[in-house]
């Protein structure tokens, strides 16, 4: 299947594609890929193409999924989104793994569609989608998915920490999401010692004990360890 050229793509029926392994494709070179997928869709009529998504998942799907366009993303269910292993299409600082994810989060659904797939999504395809993230989609992640998610690996600011995680009482936020004033009770390890730096005195004083234990003082920076310090203090009190 790699070898065809594009006129033989229109000798093929709708019955034919539907039996490919699309995963075959993986042996030849990323444009290559995008050439074959456009003759697919060329020779199809628009009932054809329809059929055929509908048809795609798991790795099938995640093989085409970089290289279909926004209007095949439509006609995509949640269910086969949710097939996906998006650990073996995103890379990190990657402008096609940006477009991919635009082309995701460009996807005309209902609210109830949306929070159904990211809420969906297991630990591996959130941390692989999560350094694309933006604020709105962290909003619809379940407090056991931010828990997952490295956060070393996000593009993190003081403005988006803010937006992330409950940074004073709930009442300050009115359009909080209801797992907000629990999600950085979830962040360990690696990810607890990056967001350190964006906290201030509420959230210090927010993490349990189990956190507070695992901080490792020495790494922190001359800003942080102010706060690190303060809050130490209040605990001794």
């Amino acid at each position: 299947m790699p070898t065809f050229v594009h006129h033989q793509w229109s000798l093929f029926t709708l019955a034919d594609l539907l039996r490919i392994d699309f995963t075959k494709l993986r042996q030849i070179p990323h444009e290559q890929i995008k050439l074959r997928v456009g003759y697919i869709f060329n020779f199809l009529e628009c009932t054809a193409v329809k059929k055929l998504l509908l048809d795609l998942k798991g790795d099938n799907l995640t093989v085409l999924f970089p290289f279909l366009e926004r209007e095949h993303l439509q006609i995509l269910t949640p269910e086969q989104i949710d097939t996906i292993d998006f650990t073996k299409i995103m890379k990190e600082n990657d402008r096609g793994s940006q477009n991919i994810w635009h082309h995701i989060a460009g996807r005309e659904q209902s609210e109830k569609d949306k929070k159904a797939f990211f809420q969906s999504l297991n630990s591996d395809n959130v941390q692989a989608l999560a350094p694309f993230f933006d604020k709105y989609a962290f909003d619809e992640l379940s407090v056991e998915q931010i828990a997952h998610v490295d956060f070393t690996k996000c593009n993190m600011n003081g403005w988006m920490f803010s937006e992330i995680f409950s940074t004073g009482p709930s009442s300050s936020k009115q359009f909080a999401p209801d797992n907000f004033d629990k999600r950085i009770l979830h962040i360990k390890g690696p990810s607890l010692m990056h967001l350190l730096q964006f906290f201030n005195e509420f959230n210090w004083g927010q993490l349990n004990n189990e956190q507070w234990a695992s901080i490792q003082a020495d790494q922190l920076n001359q800003a942080t360890r102010e706060g690190y310090d303060k809050e130490k203090l209040r605990r001794k009190a």
